[in-house]
Protein backbone atom coordinates (compact mmCIF):
# COMPACT_ATOMS: atom_id res chain seq x y z
CA UNK A 1 0.00 0.00 0.00
CA UNK A 2 1.36 3.40 -0.94
CA UNK A 3 0.73 6.55 1.08
CA UNK A 4 -1.49 8.80 -0.98
CA UNK A 5 0.12 11.74 -2.75
CA UNK A 6 -2.87 13.32 -4.55
CA UNK A 7 -2.48 14.10 -8.21
CA UNK A 8 -6.08 14.18 -9.39
CA UNK A 9 -9.13 16.11 -8.39
CA UNK A 10 -12.58 16.04 -9.93
CA UNK A 11 -13.87 19.59 -10.24
CA UNK A 12 -17.34 18.22 -10.79
CA UNK A 13 -17.82 17.68 -7.06
CA UNK A 14 -16.59 20.96 -5.79
CA UNK A 15 -19.30 23.42 -6.72
CA UNK A 16 -22.89 24.06 -5.74
CA UNK A 17 -25.43 25.74 -7.91
CA UNK A 18 -27.44 28.57 -6.45
CA UNK A 19 -29.72 27.16 -3.79
CA UNK A 20 -32.40 29.75 -4.18
CA UNK A 21 -33.88 31.86 -6.93
CA UNK A 22 -35.90 35.03 -6.87
CA UNK A 23 -39.46 34.83 -8.09
CA UNK A 24 -41.70 37.59 -9.42
CA UNK A 25 -45.16 38.75 -8.55
CA UNK A 26 -44.63 40.56 -5.25
CA UNK A 27 -43.66 39.45 -1.78
CA UNK A 28 -45.15 37.02 0.67
CA UNK A 29 -44.72 36.61 4.44
CA UNK A 30 -41.92 34.32 5.62
CA UNK A 31 -42.89 30.70 6.11
CA UNK A 32 -42.45 28.88 9.38
CA UNK A 33 -39.70 26.86 7.73
CA UNK A 34 -37.86 30.06 6.75
CA UNK A 35 -38.19 31.41 10.29
CA UNK A 36 -36.80 28.16 11.70
CA UNK A 37 -33.89 28.25 9.24
CA UNK A 38 -33.03 31.80 10.30
CA UNK A 39 -33.17 30.82 13.98
CA UNK A 40 -31.01 27.75 13.35
CA UNK A 41 -28.47 29.80 11.38
CA UNK A 42 -28.19 32.36 14.15
CA UNK A 43 -27.76 29.59 16.72
CA UNK A 44 -24.97 28.00 14.63
CA UNK A 45 -23.11 31.32 14.36
CA UNK A 46 -23.47 32.01 18.09
CA UNK A 47 -22.16 28.56 19.01
CA UNK A 48 -19.22 28.98 16.63
CA UNK A 49 -18.37 32.42 18.00
CA UNK A 50 -18.39 31.24 21.62
CA UNK A 51 -16.17 28.22 20.95
CA UNK A 52 -13.75 30.15 18.70
CA UNK A 53 -13.35 32.93 21.26
CA UNK A 54 -12.66 30.43 24.02
CA UNK A 55 -10.12 28.52 21.93
CA UNK A 56 -8.38 31.72 20.83
CA UNK A 57 -7.76 32.65 24.46
CA UNK A 58 -6.54 29.13 25.22
CA UNK A 59 -3.93 29.31 22.45
CA UNK A 60 -2.63 32.70 23.52
CA UNK A 61 -4.25 34.88 20.88
CA UNK A 62 -5.71 38.34 21.14
CA UNK A 63 -7.48 40.59 18.68
CA UNK A 64 -5.54 43.27 16.84
CA UNK A 65 -6.92 46.77 16.35
CA UNK A 66 -10.38 46.98 14.80
CA UNK A 67 -10.35 46.23 11.08
CA UNK A 68 -6.81 44.80 11.04
CA UNK A 69 -6.20 41.34 9.57
CA UNK A 70 -3.11 39.31 8.72
CA UNK A 71 -3.36 37.67 5.31
CA UNK A 72 -1.49 34.59 4.17
CA UNK A 73 -1.36 34.54 0.37
CA UNK A 74 -1.12 31.23 -1.45
CA UNK A 75 1.88 32.57 -3.36
CA UNK A 76 3.80 32.61 -0.06
CA UNK A 77 3.48 36.30 0.84
CA UNK A 78 2.32 37.72 4.17
CA UNK A 79 0.28 40.93 4.12
CA UNK A 80 -1.48 42.99 6.77
CA UNK A 81 -4.65 44.74 5.68
CA UNK A 82 -6.61 47.42 7.55
CA UNK A 83 -10.24 47.86 6.54
CA UNK A 84 -11.58 51.24 7.66
CA UNK A 85 -15.35 51.05 7.44
CA UNK A 86 -15.75 54.66 8.65
CA UNK A 87 -13.88 56.16 5.71
CA UNK A 88 -14.38 53.22 3.31
CA UNK A 89 -10.64 53.02 2.74
CA UNK A 90 -8.02 50.31 3.15
CA UNK A 91 -4.29 49.97 3.50
CA UNK A 92 -2.29 46.85 2.71
CA UNK A 93 1.19 46.47 4.17
CA UNK A 94 3.53 43.84 2.77
CA UNK A 95 5.16 42.00 5.67
CA UNK A 96 7.02 39.36 3.68
CA UNK A 97 7.31 38.74 -0.06
CA UNK A 98 9.29 36.67 -2.51
CA UNK A 99 8.04 38.68 -5.48
CA UNK A 100 8.76 42.31 -4.69
CA UNK A 101 5.16 43.11 -3.73
CA UNK A 102 4.73 46.64 -2.35
CA UNK A 103 2.26 48.36 -0.03
CA UNK A 104 -1.12 49.48 -1.35
CA UNK A 105 -3.90 51.78 -0.29
CA UNK A 106 -7.24 52.65 -1.78
CA UNK A 107 -10.98 52.67 -1.36
CA UNK A 108 -13.44 49.91 -0.64
CA UNK A 109 -17.13 49.21 -0.93
CA UNK A 110 -18.91 46.98 1.56
CA UNK A 111 -21.51 44.62 0.23
CA UNK A 112 -24.58 43.43 2.07
CA UNK A 113 -23.86 41.59 5.30
CA UNK A 114 -25.25 38.06 5.36
CA UNK A 115 -25.29 36.54 8.81
CA UNK A 116 -21.74 37.00 10.12
CA UNK A 117 -20.19 37.57 6.69
CA UNK A 118 -19.51 40.80 4.78
CA UNK A 119 -17.87 41.15 1.36
CA UNK A 120 -15.60 44.12 0.64
CA UNK A 121 -14.55 45.16 -2.87
CA UNK A 122 -11.15 46.86 -2.91
CA UNK A 123 -9.94 49.40 -5.45
CA UNK A 124 -6.47 50.93 -5.79
CA UNK A 125 -5.20 53.35 -8.43
CA UNK A 126 -8.62 53.39 -10.05
CA UNK A 127 -8.72 49.62 -10.58
CA UNK A 128 -10.44 46.82 -8.72
CA UNK A 129 -7.85 44.60 -7.04
CA UNK A 130 -10.24 42.01 -5.64
CA UNK A 131 -12.58 41.18 -2.81
CA UNK A 132 -12.25 40.14 0.81
CA UNK A 133 -14.90 38.47 2.96
CA UNK A 134 -14.82 38.85 6.73
CA UNK A 135 -16.59 36.52 9.14
CA UNK A 136 -17.20 37.86 12.63
CA UNK A 137 -17.92 34.43 14.14
CA UNK A 138 -14.25 33.38 13.91
CA UNK A 139 -12.75 36.78 12.98
CA UNK A 140 -11.48 35.20 9.77
CA UNK A 141 -10.96 36.76 6.36
CA UNK A 142 -10.54 35.29 2.88
CA UNK A 143 -10.71 36.29 -0.75
CA UNK A 144 -8.79 37.01 -3.92
CA UNK A 145 -6.42 39.94 -4.49
CA UNK A 146 -4.05 41.22 -7.14
CA UNK A 147 -1.03 42.89 -5.57
CA UNK A 148 1.52 44.16 -8.05
CA UNK A 149 1.64 41.61 -10.86
CA UNK A 150 0.64 38.67 -8.66
CA UNK A 151 -2.83 37.19 -8.30
CA UNK A 152 -3.31 35.38 -5.01
CA UNK A 153 -5.98 33.75 -2.92
CA UNK A 154 -5.69 34.82 0.69
CA UNK A 155 -6.92 33.72 4.08
CA UNK A 156 -6.26 35.21 7.45
CA UNK A 157 -7.34 36.35 10.85
CA UNK A 158 -7.89 39.37 13.09
CA UNK A 159 -5.94 37.63 15.88
CA UNK A 160 -2.26 37.73 16.76
CA UNK A 161 -0.21 35.36 18.89
CA UNK A 162 1.01 36.56 22.27
CA UNK A 163 2.58 33.43 23.82
CA UNK A 164 4.29 30.59 21.97
CA UNK A 165 3.91 28.20 24.89
CA UNK A 166 0.16 28.27 24.38
CA UNK A 167 0.64 26.65 20.97
CA UNK A 168 2.10 23.42 22.38
CA UNK A 169 0.55 20.28 20.95
CA UNK A 170 0.23 18.07 17.89
CA UNK A 171 -1.21 19.41 14.65
CA UNK A 172 -2.12 17.90 11.31
CA UNK A 173 -0.89 19.78 8.29
CA UNK A 174 -1.48 20.16 4.58
CA UNK A 175 1.05 22.08 2.48
CA UNK A 176 1.61 23.01 -1.14
CA UNK A 177 4.72 24.67 -2.55
CA UNK A 178 6.20 25.62 -5.90
CA UNK A 179 9.36 27.20 -7.28
CA UNK A 180 9.44 30.94 -6.60
CA UNK A 181 11.07 31.39 -10.00
CA UNK A 182 8.71 30.27 -12.73
CA UNK A 183 6.09 28.80 -10.42
CA UNK A 184 6.68 25.19 -11.45
CA UNK A 185 7.46 21.91 -9.68
CA UNK A 186 4.36 21.76 -7.50
CA UNK A 187 4.70 19.76 -4.32
CA UNK A 188 1.89 18.67 -2.02
CA UNK A 189 2.26 16.99 1.36
CA UNK A 190 0.47 16.03 4.54
CA UNK A 191 1.64 14.97 7.96
CA UNK A 192 1.92 16.23 11.50
CA UNK A 193 3.91 18.77 13.44
CA UNK A 194 4.49 18.69 17.18
CA UNK A 195 5.20 21.97 18.99
CA UNK A 196 7.17 21.70 22.23
CA UNK A 197 5.82 22.73 25.62
CA UNK A 198 7.65 26.06 25.63
CA UNK A 199 6.74 26.76 22.01
CA UNK A 200 10.35 27.40 20.99
CA UNK A 201 10.59 24.59 18.45
CA UNK A 202 8.65 21.98 16.54
CA UNK A 203 9.21 18.61 14.91
CA UNK A 204 7.73 17.97 11.50
CA UNK A 205 6.69 14.49 10.38
CA UNK A 206 5.77 14.59 6.71
CA UNK A 207 4.04 11.59 5.10
CA UNK A 208 3.60 10.14 8.56
CA UNK A 209 2.12 10.83 11.96
CA UNK A 210 3.33 10.86 15.53
CA UNK A 211 2.77 7.77 17.64
CA UNK A 212 3.93 9.11 20.96
CA UNK A 213 7.16 10.90 20.09
CA UNK A 214 7.95 8.72 17.09
CA UNK A 215 7.36 9.90 13.52
CA UNK A 216 5.78 6.74 12.14
CA UNK A 217 5.24 5.51 8.60
CA UNK A 218 1.74 5.18 7.24
CA UNK A 219 0.74 2.55 4.72
CA UNK A 220 4.21 2.08 3.32
CA UNK A 221 5.15 5.75 3.29
CA UNK A 222 8.66 7.02 3.97
CA UNK A 223 8.32 9.81 6.55
CA UNK A 224 10.49 12.88 6.37
CA UNK A 225 11.46 14.65 9.60
CA UNK A 226 12.65 18.17 10.30
CA UNK A 227 13.28 20.30 13.36
CA UNK A 228 12.00 23.87 13.16
CA UNK A 229 12.80 26.77 15.48
CA UNK A 230 9.91 29.09 16.36
CA UNK A 231 10.05 32.74 17.40
CA UNK A 232 7.40 35.36 18.09
CA UNK A 233 7.68 38.85 16.66
CA UNK A 234 6.39 42.03 18.25
CA UNK A 235 3.78 42.16 15.50
CA UNK A 236 2.22 38.90 16.73
CA UNK A 237 3.42 36.85 13.76
CA UNK A 238 5.32 33.62 14.34
CA UNK A 239 8.47 32.85 12.37
CA UNK A 240 9.19 29.21 11.53
CA UNK A 241 12.90 29.25 10.73
CA UNK A 242 13.51 28.64 7.01
CA UNK A 243 9.83 27.89 6.47
CA UNK A 244 7.96 31.20 6.67
CA UNK A 245 5.66 33.24 8.86
CA UNK A 246 2.59 31.96 10.67
CA UNK A 247 -0.51 33.36 12.25
CA UNK A 248 -2.98 31.83 14.68
CA UNK A 249 -6.56 31.05 13.68
CA UNK A 250 -9.51 31.33 16.02
CA UNK A 251 -11.19 27.96 15.51
CA UNK A 252 -14.22 26.43 17.17
CA UNK A 253 -12.50 23.03 16.65
CA UNK A 254 -9.37 23.76 18.68
CA UNK A 255 -5.97 25.22 17.81
CA UNK A 256 -5.13 26.12 14.22
CA UNK A 257 -2.42 27.94 12.29
CA UNK A 258 -1.67 29.07 8.76
CA UNK A 259 1.82 29.59 7.37
CA UNK A 260 3.16 31.40 4.33
CA UNK A 261 5.80 29.10 2.88
CA UNK A 262 8.92 30.95 1.77
CA UNK A 263 12.02 28.84 2.19
CA UNK A 264 15.24 27.67 0.62
CA UNK A 265 15.06 23.90 0.22
CA UNK A 266 17.83 21.35 0.57
CA UNK A 267 18.80 21.75 -3.10
CA UNK A 268 19.13 25.52 -2.71
CA UNK A 269 15.94 26.48 -4.55
CA UNK A 270 13.52 29.07 -3.21
CA UNK A 271 10.11 27.54 -2.65
CA UNK A 272 6.90 29.42 -1.86
CA UNK A 273 3.36 28.40 -1.02
CA UNK A 274 0.95 27.84 1.83
CA UNK A 275 0.72 25.54 4.83
CA UNK A 276 -2.37 24.93 7.00
CA UNK A 277 -2.42 23.24 10.40
CA UNK A 278 -5.22 22.05 12.66
CA UNK A 279 -5.12 20.44 16.08
CA UNK A 280 -5.07 16.66 15.73
CA UNK A 281 -8.48 15.76 17.13
CA UNK A 282 -11.60 14.03 15.93
CA UNK A 283 -14.17 15.96 13.88
CA UNK A 284 -17.92 15.50 13.94
CA UNK A 285 -19.71 14.58 10.73
CA UNK A 286 -21.33 18.04 10.71
CA UNK A 287 -18.06 19.94 11.21
CA UNK A 288 -18.11 21.68 7.84
CA UNK A 289 -21.82 21.75 7.09
CA UNK A 290 -22.77 24.74 4.97
CA UNK A 291 -22.32 26.46 1.64
CA UNK A 292 -18.74 27.19 0.63
CA UNK A 293 -16.75 29.15 -1.92
CA UNK A 294 -13.25 27.87 -2.74
CA UNK A 295 -10.37 30.00 -4.03
CA UNK A 296 -7.01 29.24 -5.58
CA UNK A 297 -4.45 31.36 -7.38
CA UNK A 298 -6.47 34.55 -7.08
CA UNK A 299 -9.68 33.09 -8.50
CA UNK A 300 -12.89 31.59 -7.16
CA UNK A 301 -12.74 28.10 -8.61
CA UNK A 302 -15.82 26.40 -7.23
CA UNK A 303 -18.52 26.31 -4.60
CA UNK A 304 -19.83 23.37 -2.63
CA UNK A 305 -22.71 22.53 -0.31
CA UNK A 306 -22.00 20.02 2.47
CA UNK A 307 -24.56 18.47 4.77
CA UNK A 308 -23.18 15.77 7.02
CA UNK A 309 -21.57 13.13 4.83
CA UNK A 310 -23.35 14.37 1.70
CA UNK A 311 -22.19 16.99 -0.79
CA UNK A 312 -23.74 18.44 -3.93
CA UNK A 313 -22.04 20.50 -6.53
CA UNK A 314 -21.75 22.02 -9.95
CA UNK A 315 -18.37 22.54 -11.57
CA UNK A 316 -17.55 23.49 -15.15
CA UNK A 317 -21.15 22.78 -16.12
CA UNK A 318 -21.33 19.34 -14.53
CA UNK A 319 -23.80 18.77 -11.72
CA UNK A 320 -23.06 15.91 -9.37
CA UNK A 321 -23.54 14.54 -5.89
CA UNK A 322 -20.78 13.44 -3.59
CA UNK A 323 -19.76 12.09 -0.22
CA UNK A 324 -17.51 13.31 2.57
CA UNK A 325 -15.73 10.89 4.88
CA UNK A 326 -14.45 12.36 8.15
CA UNK A 327 -11.38 11.46 10.20
CA UNK A 328 -9.87 9.48 7.35
CA UNK A 329 -7.30 9.81 4.57
CA UNK A 330 -7.72 7.97 1.28
CA UNK A 331 -5.05 5.98 -0.54
CA UNK A 332 -4.17 5.22 -4.12
CA UNK A 333 -5.25 1.59 -3.66
CA UNK A 334 -8.82 2.75 -2.88
CA UNK A 335 -8.59 2.08 0.86
CA UNK A 336 -8.95 4.37 3.87
CA UNK A 337 -6.61 5.15 6.73
CA UNK A 338 -8.05 6.53 9.97
CA UNK A 339 -6.66 9.99 10.73
CA UNK A 340 -8.51 12.30 13.10
CA UNK A 341 -8.84 15.87 11.90
CA UNK A 342 -8.76 15.17 8.16
CA UNK A 343 -11.64 14.46 5.79
CA UNK A 344 -11.93 13.54 2.13
CA UNK A 345 -14.62 14.23 -0.44
CA UNK A 346 -15.46 13.07 -3.93
CA UNK A 347 -18.23 12.33 -6.35
CA UNK A 348 -20.25 9.22 -5.54
CA UNK A 349 -19.07 7.71 -8.83
CA UNK A 350 -15.38 8.32 -8.04
CA UNK A 351 -13.03 5.63 -6.81
CA UNK A 352 -11.76 6.37 -3.30
CA UNK A 353 -8.31 7.11 -4.72
CA UNK A 354 -9.71 10.17 -6.54
CA UNK A 355 -11.24 11.79 -3.47
CA UNK A 356 -9.72 15.12 -2.44
CA UNK A 357 -8.35 15.71 1.03
CA UNK A 358 -9.94 18.33 3.28
CA UNK A 359 -8.34 19.92 6.32
CA UNK A 360 -11.07 21.70 8.30
CA UNK A 361 -9.64 24.70 10.15
CA UNK A 362 -12.90 25.94 11.66
CA UNK A 363 -16.59 26.05 10.84
CA UNK A 364 -15.80 28.97 8.51
CA UNK A 365 -12.60 27.82 6.74
CA UNK A 366 -11.24 24.58 5.33
CA UNK A 367 -8.36 23.72 3.03
CA UNK A 368 -8.83 21.35 0.11
CA UNK A 369 -6.20 19.75 -2.11
CA UNK A 370 -6.57 19.94 -5.86
CA UNK A 371 -4.03 18.49 -8.29
CA UNK A 372 -1.13 19.04 -5.94
CA UNK A 373 -2.31 22.51 -4.95
CA UNK A 374 -4.50 23.86 -2.15
CA UNK A 375 -7.77 25.73 -2.35
CA UNK A 376 -8.98 27.66 0.66
CA UNK A 377 -12.73 27.41 1.12
CA UNK A 378 -14.74 29.94 3.14
CA UNK A 379 -18.32 29.56 4.28
CA UNK A 380 -20.85 31.71 2.48
CA UNK A 381 -23.96 30.55 4.33
CA UNK A 382 -25.26 28.01 6.82
CA UNK A 383 -27.57 25.29 5.54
Amino acid sequence: MRFRQPTHFLLSLMAIAALSACGGGGSSPPTKEAENNTTNSTSIDTTTTTAATTNAAAMGAELMASGVYDLMADIGDTWRVTLNTSSNTFTLKVISTAYGSTDLQGTMVAGTTSGTRTIFTLKSGGSDIGTLTTDTSTKSISGNLKVGNKDASVSGTAYKAIALSKLAGTYNFMLATRDALGGGNFDFGVGQIKITADGSSARMCRSGKFLGDTCSALAGSTPEEANIALSLGSDGLITLANFGKATVIASNFGKALMVDMDRINEEGFRRTGIWYLNEAKSLSETAIDGQWSCNQGGKTINTINISGINATGKGLGDVTTGKVKYNNINHTDNTWFIWDGFAAGGATTDPVSDYSLFLPLSSTLFAMESDGRIRICSKTANN
